[in-house]
């Protein structure tokens, strides 16, 4: 063997020798060693050192000590020259000694050891099944890139002697060992833990079937087992043994595995799965492909399959084992001859399930890959958890097989009938054409075969009776054949009653579908087709027409279902198809001249020659009245219309048409109903007028458009296509009685006929009927009364411009006042109807007599558009109406003015009720509210002051809504124009909203441009006009406080400079209302005589003192404006004040930087500051240097500081962050700081005594035979070939001892010997306990018991 797999013991396992004694010795080599690990019976020795290694070849130990060591002379060792192997003896344990033993309570006598001895013989195959020496090729697989396999037999010769008798077996096994790739998963992992956990694996595993005969009664060799090189005490269920390089719990009774363990545990756990899943799994199914070849396939080599129900980890085993053979072939098949395929490949055949054997025959004669298995087999392969599907023979996968079989068309046709009665016999009749279609195997009456499929897929075939087939007689390769078994044809034919697949009884729904098998396909959907049956061999024979009349006569109740085809004959020779719309006329009955009419049209005619009789034939044939004439004519009517079918017709013929649905009789008794009326009133047979002369033969119909009788005394010329002419009396009282046409009234043919088109009309002739109409005003209200107000609103009275508008929307040109306000708008009415006479009959329309506010507002808007076209003449007409407003506005006030205006006013205010309007107060409102919006305010375009802040505008006018009066221009005039001109009403101020103080939006505004680039202002005509402003616009912004708006004024401003300060304007931060410092431009007092507004001031965000981070807050915007000027000396002062202030309060924040300057002038934070309380340390005599550093030099160290400004104190810088320069001295040269932790730590750890150790190992450890197959494998770790066990009862000598307690220990022991040879490591690795040194070399066996 390969050194590098050779290992001893050295784990706590052979500890399990001390269930049978308390002094275990060997001796291997030159040494002899005996533990004692009581420290009771060798000399010498305590509990730290509890045993002896003696060299007994130099120091002549067995002559001083013979009879201590002549128990050893055995084997070949005499003591005396080195042993080449190693000899155990381990003393039985007696009762006295085991009362006293602090190991185990535990005494052994000679027939226990016999015992063990027999159940060593009855295990021992088991036992060296997978040690090294058994598996001879084990050294020759490596642990190299790819995976390692190997499979050989074993063959295991046992004797037992028995009586004086020999009993010789000989057992052969099947082994297949596997060594798993680097790079493979358990490869990776194997890396992973060595890395991580320390733990040495190996991914090899092993499995073995035991293949000798059955007559040798040894059924425990084939009940598998786990092993970890040594049987386990663990059954798997598998009829194969299992080997494999698991993780074993201490003692040996089972592997790890579960998901509840702890961290060292779940590697554990995981690294024996992976071992099943990546190892063992496909060792197993080489074992399966090897043994095929040994055993054949038998019941033997079926049995070796995993079988029934395992537990876990087994049964995830198993699942591997069969994911891994689905493609190998492991399965025997008599197809083609016979031959081993995979379970991917096989139909698993149960044949006490699936059926006879008739249709195994005849599948295998098809080429399907059969299989027939155990039931027990065939349901585990079935019900084993798989990425695959399996496949078994059933008759749905003998369907599926079917379909795409090459040999199917080799069978006879009583197999193909065998056949299909097994691939329908799992189905229910209304499933067949689910799970049966396409298969080939319907037998039909051509001899040929069609496929089954589902009712609506795929060609349908029919079962017939004798009549049917002598009409379906062409169509033979649709029709099942009736020859076939009765029970197949009872099985098709109850398959056809439910649908259940292409099946169909034959009836005449059937035959409708098949017509155009008979008949030309192209007569579908056809009205008529030309039948002609002597000249087309095509169509249909006379005998086989007949035939078909016959059939519908007794099997056909409706001609409906024929409808699609033209099956009734006309005079024609042409076949119609019979339609409930579209009926055929009987004309037997009418006139000569109405029959040539209706030929003429196209309606179609019964020949009543040719007999067909059928009761139905009533519904698709027309009586000759004129309901059926109207029925016949719009039968044949076509898309384009009616119209369009009657164009054929002259005018003589369509007066014979309407005279005769117009004949009386037809309306006695209403034969003609409704819809027939309805159907008359479409037809165009009615004469009408064309608008230009009364001689034509323009007909149309009653409904499109409406129809009328003429009005009484209306001249003609007027009447248009939607009268009637050319009646006689009884046509129109027809017509008005049962046709609801109506003779229209005079209102009436002037509303549709003239008012609706008057902008058509040519000007003369529409003046002309217009005046005509105002003079018959009078008779025509009493005929209509809505007739004044229709006119009241028609534009039909023309401008100036031309324009037409109703009377309602015009002004009386004769009130001086409107034609001031309106002249050149088109509110007058102009030529004929701006006459005297004329305007007093508008005035009865609604003609404007006197000013009102429409008419303001249309001279307003009036204004709004010139300013489009004329700037100075709308500013001109803008000055015109504010002239007016101003004399006139009390007229339209909505409320009395408010109390103080009132007391001004009080005369306004009285006047107001006197001329108030009648309209609502909401009126009045709407009126100002509009007059607001209206752009007609004439305004200033330029500022009146430079300075005055003004928007660029160039209109003339504008809404009084964005107009202020002069007074306030310099609160508003940023954002609003100012009026051009003085308002002395109040009431017009008020109600345009002049008196009301400006929003607190605009005079933020205002603010926020009188702020901007004026934060010093020195031209002082500007500063007067501003001191004058700003108490007034404070004034309105203290009016605003406590509203909402306050909070948009406070919104726009922020952060903008609007602070008045005398000479300029200031942001918040810049200003305070009371304090002591005054530092321009950085913070300033607001002035006194602005003190009145503190709570506006306060409101809008200005202190009224400044706290402690507002000081710092000057510090920092000085800082960031200077950058790196020096200060001057009042900004020296002023910072030195704030930096006094801030020490006084004890100023601090993490987040705040204060500024300070050094000692140039210049700001920089005080963090980096330093006073200077050392200043003999300085080098030279001048510290200063142009930026306030100085260079300080402390033996090697050396660095550079900013010196604070000599203004501040020490304690001020000091309180302020400024660094202490001698502490930065002092912090530089300390080097090390002294923690004192002498006496405040402890050590701590924990002991346990060596016999209690060991004590709690054999509690964990089971005695017995165990202990002997833990000396086989250590045995089998030394490398040894051999190893032999022996019971010796002899009871040595006490004389020569190493000490008088070893006198105890001299009678009957147990001998273990190998042929091996101890090296000096393994000596002094057998010395310690629990140390794992085989865990560093994963071949060795023993690396998984509980060592020495």
């Amino acid at each position: 063997m390969d050194t590098s797999l050779i290992l001893v013991v050295s784990r706590v396992g052979f500890n399990s020798v001390y269930h049978l004694t308390d002094l275990p010795s060997f001796v291997s080599g030159k040494h002899v060693v005996l533990f004692d690990p009581q420290g009771v019976y060798l000399p010498n020795i305590s509990t730290a050192n509890p045993g002896k290694r003696i060299e007994y070849v130099t120091s002549k130990a067995i002559s001083l000590y013979k009879d201590q060591f002549f128990p050893y002379c055995a084997f070949g060792c005499d003591m005396k020259s080195p042993f080449h192997g190693t000899l155990f003896r381990f003393p039985l344990r007696n009762a006295d000694q085991a009362a006293n033993s602090k190991l185990s309570k535990q005494a052994y006598i000679e027939d226990d050891i016999s015992s063990m001895f027999v159940q060593l013989y009855e295990e021992g195959i088991l036992s060296l099944l997978f040690l090294k020496c058994a598996l001879q090729r084990f050294s020759k697989l490596k642990y190299v890139s790819d995976c390692e396999m190997d499979a050989f037999s074993l063959d295991f010769l046992t004797e037992a002697v028995v009586g004086g008798l020999s009993q010789i077996r000989t057992h052969k096994f099947y082994v297949v060992q596997t060594m798993a790739s680097p790079s493979s998963r358990i490869g990776s992992f194997a890396a992973t833990a060595a890395k991580d956990y320390d733990m040495h694996l190996l991914p090899w595993a092993s499995v073995a079937a035991c293949v000798s005969d059955d007559s040798l009664n040894e059924d425990h060799l084939k009940l598998g087992r786990a092993f970890c090189f040594l049987p386990l005490p663990v059954k798997t269920g598998f009829r194969v043994h299992i080997n494999g390089y698991f993780e074993v719990s201490s003692n040996r009774r089972g592997i790890w595995y579960g998901d509840d363990m702890d961290r060292s545990g779940k590697i554990r756990s995981i690294w024996n799965r992976l071992l099943l899943e990546d190892v063992v799994a496909p060792s197993f199914a080489k074992l399966l492909l090897g043994m095929r070849k040994i055993l054949g396939s038998t019941k033997t080599y079926y049995s070796l399959w995993p079988i029934g129900s395992f537990e876990e980890p087994w049964s995830l085993l198993v699942e591997h084992i069969y994911g891994i053979i689905g493609g190998s072939p492991v399965l025997y098949s008599d197809v083609e001859g016979g031959k081993w395929i995979s379970p991917e490949e096989a139909y698993l055949h149960d044949m006490e399930i699936s059926g006879s054997k008739e249709i195994g025959d005849v599948l295998v004669r098809l080429g399907m890959p059969i299989v027939p298995l155990p039931s027990d087999l065939f349901e585990m392969i079935l019900n084993c958890k798989s990425d695959r599907h399996q496949k078994v023979v059933t008759p749905d996968s003998v369907r599926h097989y079917l379909r795409d079989s090459k040999y199917l068309s080799t069978l006879g046709r009583s197999h193909n009938f065998l056949l299909l009665e097994y691939c329908l016999e799992d189905l229910i009749d209304t499933d067949v054409g689910i799970h049966a279609s396409h298969l080939p195997l319907l037998p039909l009456a051509s001899g040929d075969y069609g496929s089954l499929s589902r009712s609506s897929e795929g060609i349908i075939y029919y079962i017939c009776n004798e009549l049917e087939y002598m009409l379906l007689e062409q169509i033979s390769n649709r029709l099942i054949d009736r020859t076939i078994p009765v029970k197949l044809l009872c099985r098709l034919t109850s398959i056809a009653n439910v649908s259940g697949a292409n099946l169909v009884v034959f009836s005449v729904n059937e035959f409708v579908q098949l017509f155009s098998a008979f008949v030309p396909a192209e007569w579908k959907y056809k009205m008529k087709v030309l039948w002609s049956p002597s000249s087309n061999s095509t169509h249909p024979a006379s005998s086989w027409f007949l035939l078909f009349w016959r059939y519908l006569r007794e099997q056909c109740e409706e001609l409906s279902l024929f409808g699609d085809w033209p099956i009734i004959p006309s005079v024609s020779g042409h076949l119609y198809r019979p339609s409930r719309q579209k009926k055929l006329l009987n004309l037997e009955k009418l006139s000569e001249k109405m029959q040539h009419v209706l030929v003429k049209i196209g309606c179609t005619i019964l020949d009543s020659n040719y007999c067909i009789e059928h009761p139905d034939l009533i519904n698709y044939v027309h009586d000759a009245d004129a309901p059926g004439i109207l029925d016949a004519i719009y039968d044949v009517s076509s898309s384009d219309g009616i119209n369009q079918l009657l164009q054929c017709l002259e005018a003589n013929e369509r007066d014979e048409l309407r005279q005769f649905l117009l004949d009386p009789k037809w309306f006695v008794g209403k034969k003609m109903d409704d819809s027939h009326i309805q159907n008359s009133k479409w037809l165009p047979i009615y004469r009408v007028y064309d608008g230009e002369s009364t001689d034509n033969s323009k007909c149309s119909d009653l409904v499109n458009p409406r129809k009328f009788l003429p009005p009484i005394d209306c001249p003609e010329c007027l009447f248009t296509s939607e009268f009637i002419y050319n009646l006689s009396n009884t046509e129109e009282e027809l017509l008005r009685r049962f046709y609801g046409v109506e003779r229209m009234r005079k209102t009436e043919f002037y509303k549709l006929h003239v008012l609706n088109r008057i902008e058509e009309l040519e000007t003369d002739v529409r003046d002309s009927i217009m005046l005509s109409v105002l003079q018959e005003l009078p008779q025509l209200c009493v005929e209509d009364a809505s007739f004044r107000e229709i006119l009241r609103n028609l534009e039909f009275l023309p401008t100036i411009s031309g324009t037409l508008k109703s009377p309602a929307k015009l002004y009386d040109p004769r009130n001086e006042e409107l034609y001031a306000l309106l002249e050149d708008s088109d509110s007058f009415p102009s030529g004929t109807f701006s006459k005297s006479g004329v305007l007093d009959m508008l005035q009865g329309l609604g003609l404007k007599t006197a000013v009102s506010v429409d008419a303001v507002i249309q001279c307003a808007r009036h204004v709004e558009r010139l300013m489009h076209k004329n700037q100075e003449k709308a500013h001109a007409r803008g000055k015109i109406l504010l002239s007016y407003l101003e004399v006139n506005a009390l007229k339209w006030l909505p409320d009395p003015l408010e109390d103080d205006q009132r007391k001004v006013n009080r005369m306004f205010s009285r006047a107001a009720s006197a001329f108030k309007s009648r309209h609502v107060k909401s009126d009045l409102e709407k009126f100002w509210n509009e007059l607001r919006l209206i752009s007609w305010c004439p305004v200033l375009i330029s500022p009146p002051h430079m300075s005055l802040p003004w928007p660029t505008v160039s209109s003339l006018v504008a809404p009084p809504k964005l107009v202020r009066p002069y007074s306030d221009v310099w609160l508003v005039s940023a954002s609003m124009r100012i009026l051009d001109g003085e308002c002395s009403s109040s009431a017009l101020s008020h109600q345009l909203g002049w008196s009301n103080p400006p929003g607190g939006s605009v005079i933020a505004a205002q603010l926020l441009e009188l702020g901007k680039n004026n934060e010093i202002i020195s031209d002082p005509i500007l500063r007067r006009e501003l001191a004058l402003a700003m108490p007034k616009i404070y004034s309105i912004l203290m009016g605003l406080l406590g509203s909402d708006e306050i909070d948009i004024v406070k919104a726009v401003l922020e952060g903008c400079r609007w602070i008045w300060v005398g000479d300029g304007y200031a942001t918040t931060n810049e200003v305070v209302l009371n304090g002591p410092l005054h530092l321009a431009p950085y913070i300033r007092v607001i002035p006194a005589d602005l003190a009145a507004f503190s709570d506006l001031f306060l409101e809008l965000g200005i202190q009224e003192y400044l706290w402690p981070s507002d000081y710092a807050n000057v510090l920092h915007r000085m800082a960031i404006k200077k950058g790196t000027t020096p200060l001057d000396s009042g900004e020296i002062a002023g910072v030195t004040f704030i930096a006094q202030h801030l020490a006084e309060a004890h100023f601090y924040e993490d987040q705040t930087n204060i500024y300070l300057p050094d000692v140039s002038g210049r700001l920089h934070s005080a963090t980096n500051l330093v006073y200077n309380d050392a200043p003999w340390l300085l080098e030279s005599d001048g510290s200063e240097n142009l930026f306030g550093s100085a260079a300080i030099s402390l033996g090697a160290k050396q660095a550079v500081h900013k010196f604070v400004h000599g203004n501040i104190s020490h304690d001020i810088a000091e309180k302020l962050g400024v660094r202490s320069f001698r502490r930065i001295l002092l912090a530089e040269s300390a080097d090390s700081m002294n923690l004192s932790l002498s006496g405040a730590a402890e050590a701590f750890g924990q002991h346990e005594s060596l016999t209690t150790r060991l004590r709690h190992i054999l509690e964990m450890y089971a005695d017995g035979p165990a202990v002997l197959f833990e000396l086989v494998q250590n045995a089998e770790d030394a490398g040894a070939s051999n190893v032999t066990f022996l019971l010796d009862k002899t009871h040595y000598g006490t004389s020569s001892l190493l000490s008088p307690e070893m006198g105890d220990w001299q009678g009957p022991a147990l001998y273990c010997f190998n042929d091996s040879i101890f090296s000096p490591q393994d000596l002094y690795a057998i010395s310690r306990i629990g140390q794992e040194s085989k865990l560093e070399k994963p071949f060795a066996i023993g690396r998984f018991g509980l060592g020495f």
